[in-house]
């Protein structure tokens, strides 16, 4: 997924499972400390792996974009 300047993403994971759910990235890049995705108050930004647990149910990952273009983020999630 390629995104543009300025742009602020909200996503949310739903999962109807009983277990926690891991979170992991497949490919993450971002400008460093300025473009980032937060999940459950967690930030990610530049080239960090996404590799985390969350409760079941609903968790939102916001992304946000300052400026410059960058490529991409692709997260996916399971039931571990």
């Amino acid at each position: 997924m390629n995104y543009e300047n300025n742009e602020s993403l909200n996503w949310n994971i739903s999962a109807s499972c009983h277990n926690m759910v891991s979170l992991r990235s497949a490919f993450f890049e971002t400008e460093a400390e300025y473009d980032y995705v937060e999940i459950n108050g967690q930030r990610f930004s530049g080239n960090q792996n996404i590799d985390m647990m969350v409760q079941p149910g609903s968790t939102d990952a916001v992304f946000f974009s300052h400026g410059h273009e960058k490529l991409a983020i692709a997260i996916f999630y399971s039931d571990p």
